[in-house]
């Protein structure tokens, strides 16, 4: 299997409801218990794209497709995307891998979360888009 590239693709799913999805980091690797959004390296020789279709699925459950990705921004070597639509039903969360708990946050309580263990860099990225919606 290929190596992890150093891209990086993070896929921003909002719902009808303006809720986008969160995953809790477990207390073994890279940053525990923080929120992350679905996404992570692509592979060397993956388009990123691609990566970014395959670590929302091996996260999540859920099928995305690169038509309905709409590239957001580029921070450093982090392209972010947004959807609004996927297929399929997200893994209990005693089934997600990388992660223990998955959540959906409304979009609007985003800027709440910045006392709350994220990243920096998601949480502006996500902030970005509330900021788009009123």
């Amino acid at each position: 299997m290929p190596e992890d590239s150093d891209q990086i693709a993070k896929v921003i799913l909002i719902s009808k409801d303006s809720k986008t999805l969160l995953l809790l980091r477990g207390m073994t690797g890279a940053d525990p218990f923080t929120l992350d959004i679905p996404g992570g390296h692509a592979l060397e020789g993956e388009e990123i794209v691609d990566g970014a279709i395959r670590e929302v699925k091996e996260e999540t459950n859920l099928t995305v497709k690169a038509q309905d990705l709409t590239e957001l921004t580029k921070m450093g070597r982090t392209t972010y995307y947004t959807t609004t639509s996927w297929e399929g039903t997200i893994f209990d969360d005693e089934e997600l891998s990388e992660h223990e708990l998955s959540m959906w946050v409304s979009m609007s309580s985003i800027k709440h979360l910045k006392g709350v263990i994220i990243p920096q860099e998601h949480y502006n990225v996500l902030l970005g888009l509330t900021t788009q919606e009123q």
